[in-house]
């Protein structure tokens, strides 16, 4: 969606748990980024998971109403949501990164190093998994 130039720092979900487990535990109140000490742009990240997997693809931007219909066309056909517009939405407000210190510490190269030859094989739809 977009230029692909906005940052993320991508979590890894035993930081979140940890986080979560942390902030529990603890009796004040605050809010906490859940972020990963890794920025990337979007465009880097998918490059890289391209890579990871040996797929050469290109990458080209889409105006974001575009890249949400073309999710909810793709949603229609695999029976499932793809994409959300909140999902576009946090990506092109930069609600992904952190101007905080990074919560987690796993880095996402370390995690698609680790995880790369499970990746792609198997299709989860989201609403099976959860309802």
């Amino acid at each position: 969606p977009g230029s692909g130039d906005y940052l993320l720092q991508p979590v890894y979900v035993d930081d979140l748990a940890r986080l979560a487990v942390t902030a529990g535990a603890s009796s004040k109140s605050e809010i906490l980024d859940a972020a990963g000490p890794q920025i990337l742009t979007y465009r880097e990240l998918v490059e890289r998971v391209a890579n990871a997997i040996g797929r050469r693809i290109s990458v080209i931007g889409a105006p974001l109403w575009l890249a949400y219909s073309l999710g909810r066309l793709v949603g229609w056909f695999v029976h499932d949501v793809v994409l959300t517009y909140e999902e576009v939405a946090a990506l092109a407000n930069g609600v992904l990164y952190s101007v905080r210190p990074p919560t987690g510490t796993t880095r996402f190269d370390e995690w698609l190093s680790a995880c790369k030859d499970q990746l792609g094989r198997e299709y989860r739809s989201e609403l099976q998994r959860h309802f």
